[in-house]
């Protein structure tokens, strides 16, 4: 795997907040222009065709007990940059395991998440933390559980959004599943070959937006994963692209 869930570092060095963006790696030459997350424009299809997507989509969605990769990522948090490395494990509904690393494949950073609980080792600061899983809702909406993030980083639809409630619009290229619960929306854009090709949440009550977009799906045991995984995470006043 070339390149794999770059979003999972992003993440991370999300969720390590201020640890490791009072350390940046290098400093980019010049501030780009804030990212506007914009959710796709959607257009209304029938209940029937809606029920045979979801049954496709669920059939066709990685299958797997466990997970393993390696990934170069390139993040950029407003106005610093990482170049960064990451080794990352995944036991189904169970563990998130990462291993951060710097150059010359020195670790920086680990992180173990449970479905209880979330534990970052920074070394850097030689910082240990160990917190509930609710410690991610600080940068993440509350309904975004362990099985949601797990989902998020191999390219599903998290469970707790795939249900009939989504509604089901088409433009001339992009199938569209959108919802909406009472403190969060959210869009799927799968393709034409049903592949899920961006997922977009959006929190306006605390002014949080993620995006993820998914791209250059190869067949791997069985399962169809993307190679490729930008994100845009933004909280208030702070991006974070990866």
């Amino acid at each position: 795997m070339n390149k794999i869930l770059a979003v999972l570092l992003g993440l991370s060095i999300v969720f390590s907040g201020c640890h490791l963006r009072l350390n940046p790696f290098h400093k980019k030459k010049k501030a780009e222009k804030e990212t506007t997350v914009i959710a796709p424009k959607v257009i209304g299809r029938s209940a029937k065709e809606k029920t045979s997507l979801l049954k496709k989509i669920n059939k066709s969605q990685a299958a797997y007990q466990t997970f393993s990769a390696k990934a170069k990522v390139n993040a950029e948090m407003n106005n610093s940059g990482l170049n960064l490395g990451a080794n990352i494990r995944i036991k189904h509904d169970s563990i998130i395991w990462v291993s951060i690393n710097a150059i010359a494949g020195i670790e920086v950073a680990r992180m173990l998440i449970t479905p209880d609980s979330v534990k970052i080792f920074d070394r850097i600061k030689g910082r240990y933390i160990k917190e509930s899983f609710h410690y991610l809702h600080n940068t993440i909406n509350n309904e975004i559980d362990f099985a949601a993030l797990e989902a998020i980083l191999v390219g599903k639809i998290p469970p707790v959004f795939f249900n009939d409630s989504l509604q089901l619009s088409k433009d001339s290229t992009y199938f569209l599943l959108k919802g909406a619960s009472s403190s969060i929306d959210y869009v799927f854009t799968l393709d034409s070959k049903e592949h899920l090709t961006r997922s977009f949440f959006s929190d306006k009550v605390y002014n949080q937006d993620l995006k993820v977009s998914y791209d250059e799906f190869k067949t791997v045991d069985k399962s169809l994963i993307p190679m490729t995984i930008q994100m845009i995470s933004k909280v208030a006043q702070d991006t974070v692209k990866a």
